[in-house]
């Protein structure tokens, strides 16, 4: 159980079978949850991929739109990432709020079979990132402004959710497919 607060870090869940419950649990309103994780970071700010300081060792062989490097540094952005499988969230806000200058991500997902149920995912550029594997949203709420829901070759359904968009004419979503064979989609249901 999560109790009641915001909690100003980044989480990484890198296990598989993990749940995660906020106290208001069992509720489907993502307004009335009560315990919040939240971190300020844009991906420009990220100067490497780990923790050595090393600088990246690839190059750019993606999409225009999306190198490697930005990927990784847009990976590391993120307010909660999850790269375990079977991983499942209840009634748990996460946000990024860096604010509105680049690219920065609440929540990343990498692992296979998540579930997130009544959370609020908030930022502005790229809130939402289904990089690979699948993961399922039910009855969150997903907010930004440019791009907040993106992908590459992950899978994400998100069913019964409420999508706002926090800037006139933003846009909702962005596919980043690297290449035609790239099985990722984005599915929005009844949202």
């Amino acid at each position: 159980m999560v109790f009641p607060g915001t909690y100003s870090e980044k989480v990484t869940i890198d296990k598989d079978n993990i749940t995660m419950k906020g106290s208001t649990f069992p509720s489907m309103d993502p307004t009335a949850n009560k315990a919040t994780i939240t971190a300020a970071t844009y991906a420009k700010d990220v100067k490497n991929n780990d923790a050595s300081g090393s600088s990246f060792p690839f190059t750019s062989r993606c999409a225009p739109l999306i190198s490697l490097e930005t990927d990784v540094r847009s990976a590391f952005t993120a307010t909660v990432l999850v790269t375990g499988n079977n991983f499942a969230l209840y009634n748990i806000n996460i946000a990024n709020t860096a604010g509105t200058a680049s690219q920065a991500i609440a929540l990343s997902v990498k692992g296979t079979e998540n579930g997130f149920y009544a959370s609020s995912i908030t930022g502005f550029q790229d809130t939402l990132y289904a990089h690979s594997g699948s993961s399922f949203y039910g009855s969150c709420s997903v907010e930004g402004g440019v791009d907040f829901v993106f992908g590459i070759t992950g899978q994400a359904w998100l069913q019964g959710c409420k999508i706002g968009v926090l800037k006139e004419k933003g846009t909702i979503t962005a596919q980043g497919r690297t290449s035609a064979g790239d099985m990722g989609e984005i599915v929005f249901d009844k949202a």
